[in-house]
């Protein structure tokens, strides 16, 4: 029974894994438009495995390594995968679509290094592949959206290659980003937390699909702000 008990998040970690390999199969067949919605579901499997984990007090280190596993396909290859295919969507042939994979080797970087890394308890420190994955599944909104005319921009070379790099560094960065772990749940304790999320569901619901990717920037942005401002710092354990 206890075995049984123990092997319950391992199931949604790899309904996460299975999904993720779901995803990588429309990218690379011309079924882009679908990955969004594989990918939430990847998402919630992902909060499932380690919610049921303390849940049922079953938590043990190789469902940790297996999270960080499941991970590496559905936030890591994923992402880099999307950026291949706009790469190639926008006509951009040759070594440019490999670019995009950049994301796929820092991803791998910053799982390996939050596995090791006791000061990530409670919050983050850089980026979390989930969070970066979602910013592009919003640009695969973006892109379909009739309201915004940024095909030219979205599909440009120079943008994708930006992009690239950009959310490369920020995976392994050493800036402070709060977790969905709240130790409580008070809006004393959190103003910054929920004022960011009340502002991020607020552009999804005035965008939709479209303003998924606003909420990760509008994330990113408050966050790093806050760390130069000094507001948010590294603790050291």
């Amino acid at each position: 029974m206890r075995q049984l008990k123990s092997a319950i998040p391992s199931i949604f970690t790899l309904l996460n894994l299975f999904l993720g390999c779901v995803a990588l199969v429309q990218i690379f067949t011309g079924n882009i438009e679908l990955v969004p919605w594989i990918i939430f579901g990847s998402a919630i499997a992902d909060f499932l495995d380690g919610f049921v984990a303390r849940l049922l007090k079953t938590a043990s280190e190789i469902g940790k390594q297996l999270d960080s596993l499941a991970d590496m396909v559905s936030f890591g290859l994923v992402p880099g995968a999307i950026l291949y295919q706009l790469f190639t969507i926008g006509g951009h042939g040759g070594f440019w679509p490999y670019l995009g994979f950049s994301v796929t080797l820092f991803s791998a970087i910053r799982l390996a290094k939050f596995n090791l890394d006791t000061r990530q308890t409670d919050d983050f420190i850089g980026l979390a592949t989930p969070a970066c994955t979602m910013f592009f599944v919003g640009l695969i909104f973006l892109l379909d959206d009739a309201q915004f005319e940024w095909d030219q921009l979205l599909l440009d070379r120079y943008f994708l290659l930006s992009i690239s790099i950009i959310f490369s560094l920020l995976l392994i960065a050493e800036i402070p980003m709060f977790a969905n772990k709240f130790k409580s749940y008070r809006f004393s304790d959190n103003r910054f937390r929920y004022s960011i999320i009340f502002l991020g569901v607020l552009l999804v619901i005035l965008f939709k699909g479209s303003g998924l990717a606003m909420s990760i920037l509008l994330y990113i942005l408050a966050n790093t702000f806050t760390y130069i401002m000094g507001l948010n710092k590294i603790e050291n354990s």
